[in-house]
Protein backbone atom coordinates (compact mmCIF):
# COMPACT_ATOMS: atom_id res chain seq x y z
CA UNK A 1 0.00 0.00 0.00
CA UNK A 2 2.80 2.40 0.36
CA UNK A 3 2.49 5.36 -1.84
CA UNK A 4 -0.64 4.60 -3.27
CA UNK A 5 -4.05 3.88 -2.97
CA UNK A 6 -4.16 -0.20 -3.40
CA UNK A 7 -7.79 -1.71 -2.05
CA UNK A 8 -7.82 -4.91 0.34
CA UNK A 9 -11.19 -6.64 1.18
CA UNK A 10 -11.54 -6.56 5.08
CA UNK A 11 -13.82 -7.59 6.98
CA UNK A 12 -14.46 -4.48 9.27
CA UNK A 13 -16.21 -4.45 13.05
CA UNK A 14 -16.30 -1.45 15.76
CA UNK A 15 -18.06 1.64 17.08
CA UNK A 16 -17.49 5.18 15.40
CA UNK A 17 -19.31 8.22 16.73
CA UNK A 18 -21.86 5.88 18.00
CA UNK A 19 -22.29 4.06 14.77
CA UNK A 20 -21.80 -0.09 14.64
CA UNK A 21 -19.58 -0.82 11.51
CA UNK A 22 -19.39 -4.34 10.57
CA UNK A 23 -19.62 -6.46 7.41
CA UNK A 24 -17.04 -6.86 4.29
CA UNK A 25 -15.52 -3.73 3.04
CA UNK A 26 -12.53 -2.91 0.92
CA UNK A 27 -9.94 -0.97 2.87
CA UNK A 28 -7.04 2.07 1.63
CA UNK A 29 -5.33 4.36 2.92
CA UNK A 30 -5.60 7.72 0.78
CA UNK A 31 -4.11 11.42 1.43
CA UNK A 32 -7.06 12.49 4.77
CA UNK A 33 -7.10 8.90 5.90
CA UNK A 34 -8.23 5.02 5.62
CA UNK A 35 -11.31 4.63 3.65
CA UNK A 36 -13.71 2.06 4.44
CA UNK A 37 -16.14 1.11 1.33
CA UNK A 38 -19.23 -1.11 2.06
CA UNK A 39 -21.60 -2.23 0.04
CA UNK A 40 -24.07 0.49 0.19
CA UNK A 41 -21.49 3.30 2.14
CA UNK A 42 -18.13 5.39 2.23
CA UNK A 43 -16.82 5.25 5.89
CA UNK A 44 -13.77 7.84 6.34
CA UNK A 45 -11.80 7.51 8.95
CA UNK A 46 -9.72 11.10 8.99
CA UNK A 47 -6.26 10.79 10.45
CA UNK A 48 -6.27 13.31 12.59
CA UNK A 49 -8.81 11.05 14.22
CA UNK A 50 -6.64 7.85 14.62
CA UNK A 51 -4.63 7.77 17.78
CA UNK A 52 -3.36 4.62 17.88
CA UNK A 53 -2.79 1.48 16.08
CA UNK A 54 -2.41 -1.96 16.84
CA UNK A 55 -1.49 -5.49 14.84
CA UNK A 56 -3.60 -8.56 15.56
CA UNK A 57 -7.03 -7.64 17.02
CA UNK A 58 -9.56 -9.36 19.47
CA UNK A 59 -11.42 -12.87 20.19
CA UNK A 60 -8.09 -14.24 19.32
CA UNK A 61 -7.42 -13.03 15.71
CA UNK A 62 -3.84 -12.62 15.25
CA UNK A 63 -2.00 -12.40 12.00
CA UNK A 64 -3.88 -10.53 9.82
CA UNK A 65 -5.92 -7.72 11.82
CA UNK A 66 -4.93 -4.70 13.19
CA UNK A 67 -6.88 -2.43 15.55
CA UNK A 68 -7.16 1.76 15.20
CA UNK A 69 -7.98 3.51 18.23
CA UNK A 70 -10.11 6.14 17.66
CA UNK A 71 -10.74 9.39 19.38
CA UNK A 72 -13.21 9.76 22.14
CA UNK A 73 -13.00 5.74 22.71
CA UNK A 74 -13.85 4.46 19.68
CA UNK A 75 -12.40 1.34 17.69
CA UNK A 76 -12.78 -0.14 14.72
CA UNK A 77 -10.61 -3.68 13.74
CA UNK A 78 -10.19 -5.02 10.61
CA UNK A 79 -9.52 -9.14 9.81
CA UNK A 80 -8.41 -9.57 6.08
CA UNK A 81 -4.74 -11.18 5.58
CA UNK A 82 -1.19 -10.00 6.41
CA UNK A 83 -1.44 -7.17 3.78
CA UNK A 84 -2.79 -5.33 7.02
CA UNK A 85 0.73 -5.13 8.25
CA UNK A 86 1.64 -2.90 4.89
CA UNK A 87 -1.22 -0.66 5.70
CA UNK A 88 -0.15 0.21 9.50
CA UNK A 89 3.55 0.28 8.53
CA UNK A 90 2.36 3.26 5.68
CA UNK A 91 -0.03 4.56 8.51
CA UNK A 92 2.98 5.04 10.73
CA UNK A 93 4.94 6.59 8.04
CA UNK A 94 2.10 9.38 7.10
CA UNK A 95 1.75 9.81 11.26
CA UNK A 96 4.48 10.16 12.73
CA UNK A 97 6.58 12.47 10.59
CA UNK A 98 8.87 16.00 12.15
CA UNK A 99 6.81 19.15 11.33
CA UNK A 100 8.36 22.42 9.69
CA UNK A 101 10.13 23.60 12.67
CA UNK A 102 12.01 26.80 11.01
CA UNK A 103 10.03 27.97 7.92
CA UNK A 104 7.82 30.26 9.81
CA UNK A 105 10.09 32.07 12.04
CA UNK A 106 10.28 35.71 11.65
CA UNK A 107 14.04 36.13 13.52
CA UNK A 108 15.80 33.28 12.45
CA UNK A 109 17.69 34.27 8.89
CA UNK A 110 16.01 37.35 8.43
CA UNK A 111 17.22 41.38 8.75
CA UNK A 112 14.73 42.06 11.57
CA UNK A 113 16.50 38.87 13.77
CA UNK A 114 20.04 41.50 13.45
CA UNK A 115 22.12 38.66 12.18
CA UNK A 116 25.55 37.87 13.85
CA UNK A 117 27.49 36.06 16.05
CA UNK A 118 25.40 36.21 18.95
CA UNK A 119 22.30 35.51 16.94
CA UNK A 120 24.16 32.31 14.98
CA UNK A 121 25.19 31.00 18.82
CA UNK A 122 21.48 31.81 19.81
CA UNK A 123 19.93 29.56 17.26
CA UNK A 124 22.54 26.43 16.33
CA UNK A 125 21.52 24.30 19.42
CA UNK A 126 18.44 24.57 17.55
CA UNK A 127 19.02 23.75 14.02
CA UNK A 128 21.69 20.99 14.66
CA UNK A 129 19.02 19.41 16.94
CA UNK A 130 16.48 19.89 13.90
CA UNK A 131 18.97 18.55 11.58
CA UNK A 132 20.35 15.44 13.47
CA UNK A 133 16.66 14.80 13.57
CA UNK A 134 15.77 15.19 10.36
CA UNK A 135 18.45 12.37 9.87
CA UNK A 136 17.27 10.02 12.66
CA UNK A 137 15.96 6.85 11.12
CA UNK A 138 13.04 6.21 12.96
CA UNK A 139 10.05 7.99 15.31
CA UNK A 140 12.41 7.23 18.76
CA UNK A 141 15.61 8.05 17.35
CA UNK A 142 13.59 11.96 16.20
CA UNK A 143 12.48 12.09 19.75
CA UNK A 144 15.43 11.35 21.64
CA UNK A 145 17.90 13.55 19.28
CA UNK A 146 15.14 16.47 20.22
CA UNK A 147 15.63 16.04 23.83
CA UNK A 148 14.27 18.61 25.49
CA UNK A 149 16.75 18.91 28.40
CA UNK A 150 19.17 19.19 26.36
CA UNK A 151 18.06 21.99 23.98
CA UNK A 152 17.37 23.56 27.15
CA UNK A 153 20.88 23.43 28.73
CA UNK A 154 22.84 23.99 25.60
CA UNK A 155 20.35 27.44 25.48
CA UNK A 156 21.27 27.84 29.46
CA UNK A 157 25.01 27.59 28.33
CA UNK A 158 24.60 30.35 25.50
CA UNK A 159 23.06 32.89 27.45
CA UNK A 160 25.76 32.37 30.23
CA UNK A 161 28.61 32.00 27.93
CA UNK A 162 27.55 35.68 25.87
CA UNK A 163 26.90 37.10 29.02
CA UNK A 164 30.77 36.26 29.86
CA UNK A 165 31.54 37.09 26.38
CA UNK A 166 30.48 40.84 26.85
CA UNK A 167 31.73 41.53 30.46
CA UNK A 168 34.92 39.29 30.86
CA UNK A 169 36.64 41.59 33.70
CA UNK A 170 33.63 42.62 35.01
CA UNK A 171 32.11 40.17 37.51
CA UNK A 172 28.87 42.07 38.52
CA UNK A 173 28.03 43.36 35.38
CA UNK A 174 28.57 40.16 34.18
CA UNK A 175 26.02 38.19 36.65
CA UNK A 176 23.88 40.76 36.23
CA UNK A 177 23.48 40.54 32.25
CA UNK A 178 23.47 36.85 33.03
CA UNK A 179 20.26 37.32 35.75
CA UNK A 180 18.72 39.47 32.71
CA UNK A 181 19.18 37.12 29.38
CA UNK A 182 17.89 34.31 31.44
CA UNK A 183 14.61 36.41 32.61
CA UNK A 184 14.39 37.40 29.19
CA UNK A 185 14.55 33.38 27.82
CA UNK A 186 12.43 32.54 30.49
CA UNK A 187 8.74 31.55 27.84
CA UNK A 188 11.13 29.54 25.80
CA UNK A 189 12.65 27.81 29.07
CA UNK A 190 8.91 27.29 30.03
CA UNK A 191 8.21 26.04 26.74
CA UNK A 192 11.21 23.31 26.94
CA UNK A 193 9.49 22.43 30.46
CA UNK A 194 6.15 21.29 28.68
CA UNK A 195 8.11 19.78 25.53
CA UNK A 196 9.92 17.19 28.16
CA UNK A 197 6.81 16.35 29.75
CA UNK A 198 4.84 15.70 26.28
CA UNK A 199 8.73 13.66 25.31
CA UNK A 200 8.30 11.34 28.70
CA UNK A 201 4.36 10.89 27.44
CA UNK A 202 5.43 9.87 24.00
CA UNK A 203 8.13 7.90 25.45
CA UNK A 204 5.57 5.87 27.64
CA UNK A 205 3.00 5.44 24.92
CA UNK A 206 1.31 2.36 23.93
CA UNK A 207 0.39 1.31 20.76
CA UNK A 208 -3.22 2.42 21.47
CA UNK A 209 -2.44 6.32 21.65
CA UNK A 210 0.96 6.68 20.02
CA UNK A 211 -0.10 8.54 17.27
CA UNK A 212 -2.05 11.11 20.00
CA UNK A 213 1.36 11.79 22.25
CA UNK A 214 3.03 12.29 19.62
CA UNK A 215 1.42 14.91 17.82
CA UNK A 216 1.07 16.54 21.21
CA UNK A 217 5.20 16.28 21.11
CA UNK A 218 4.92 17.50 18.02
CA UNK A 219 2.81 20.69 18.52
CA UNK A 220 4.98 21.32 22.17
CA UNK A 221 8.33 21.00 19.91
CA UNK A 222 6.96 23.80 17.10
CA UNK A 223 6.22 26.15 20.11
CA UNK A 224 9.18 25.33 21.74
CA UNK A 225 11.30 26.58 18.49
CA UNK A 226 8.35 29.52 18.25
CA UNK A 227 8.85 30.37 21.32
CA UNK A 228 13.17 30.84 21.09
CA UNK A 229 12.49 32.57 17.64
CA UNK A 230 9.80 35.05 19.33
CA UNK A 231 12.31 35.85 22.59
CA UNK A 232 15.53 36.57 20.44
CA UNK A 233 15.05 40.54 19.67
CA UNK A 234 15.02 40.99 23.53
CA UNK A 235 18.12 39.32 24.12
CA UNK A 236 19.39 40.91 21.05
CA UNK A 237 18.42 44.44 23.01
CA UNK A 238 19.85 43.10 26.21
CA UNK A 239 22.49 42.50 24.87
CA UNK A 240 23.37 46.02 22.86
CA UNK A 241 22.38 48.05 25.81
CA UNK A 242 25.10 46.22 27.46
CA UNK A 243 28.12 47.26 25.55
CA UNK A 244 30.89 47.79 27.88
CA UNK A 245 31.93 51.39 28.47
CA UNK A 246 35.11 53.02 27.87
CA UNK A 247 36.81 53.60 31.53
CA UNK A 248 38.23 57.48 31.38
CA UNK A 249 41.84 57.99 31.67
CA UNK A 250 42.87 58.72 35.26
CA UNK A 251 43.22 62.60 34.89
CA UNK A 252 39.49 62.44 33.44
CA UNK A 253 38.53 60.28 36.65
CA UNK A 254 40.07 63.21 38.94
CA UNK A 255 38.63 66.25 37.10
CA UNK A 256 34.92 64.26 37.43
CA UNK A 257 34.90 64.39 33.89
CA UNK A 258 32.34 62.00 32.02
CA UNK A 259 30.61 60.92 35.94
CA UNK A 260 27.01 60.15 35.67
CA UNK A 261 26.88 58.26 32.31
CA UNK A 262 25.78 54.46 33.21
CA UNK A 263 26.83 51.44 30.97
CA UNK A 264 22.97 51.50 29.62
CA UNK A 265 21.41 54.90 28.10
CA UNK A 266 23.27 57.74 31.15
CA UNK A 267 21.28 55.15 33.99
CA UNK A 268 23.58 56.26 37.20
Amino acid sequence: MRGGRSTLLVSAAGLLRGRELAGEALVALEEEGIALVFLRERVMLPLGWIEGARRGGAAGAGAGAVQLFLRDGDLVELAGGAELDALVTELGRRVLVLPELTLSLRALGSRRGAPGEPHDRWFAPLLAARRAAEHAPEPDAVRRTLDAAALGGALTRVLREMAAARWPDEPAEHRALEAELLDAAAAVLDRLGVLERAQASLAGASEEDRYARWREWTSALREAYASADACWPALHALMTESAPRVRPSRWRRWLGVGRGRGRRGGRA
